[in-house]
């Protein structure tokens, strides 16, 4: 599996490591321990630990996981679509397109009134005819402009 993400980079993995790479991309073994993922894979946790001590080896896993991410954003955008009309909760695919660079949160602002102060907010309801059909003709008047 992880053979075929190797013209990633020029690091080329030991037989070892190309066990340690598949079993550490699949995510069924997502969760299990070192040692449960150095018997799924067949290897001592020594070599596991030499291998996650080499930049490189770090760096061609990292490479491969990006790889399979990107290779699965149509899956996740079309998840999203599917689930954004009446599904809360997906913040899974989220995290996948932030990781990605497709997603990015929204910005929080702050707004303040004249000199720092509170924003002056008045009711709809508290305006008597005149002032709404101002308030209508200036927002008439901002659209306008904006064409």
């Amino acid at each position: 599996m992880a053979q075929e993400f190797t013209a990633l980079d020029n690091y080329v993995p030991t037989p070892a490591e190309e066990k340690i790479l598949a079993t550490l991309l699949n995510p069924a073994n997502l969760g299990k321990s070192v040692a449960a993922k150095c018997r799924v894979a067949g290897v001592s946790r020594q070599t596991y630990y030499v291998a996650m001590r080499k930049q490189e080896f770090v760096q061609h896993l990292n490479n491969c996981a990006l790889a399979m991410l990107n290779d699965k954003v149509g899956d996740v955008l079309n998840a999203t679509y599917t689930y954004a009309l009446g599904e809360k909760g997906h913040q899974d695919r989220k995290l996948l397109l932030e990781l990605i660079g497709l997603y990015t949160p929204a910005a929080k602002m702050e707004v303040a009134g004249a000199n720092g102060g509170p924003v002056q907010v008045q009711a709809l309801t508290k305006m008597d005819k005149a002032e709404k059909e101002k308030l209508i003709q200036n927002v008439a008047k901002r659209l306008q402009a904006e064409d």
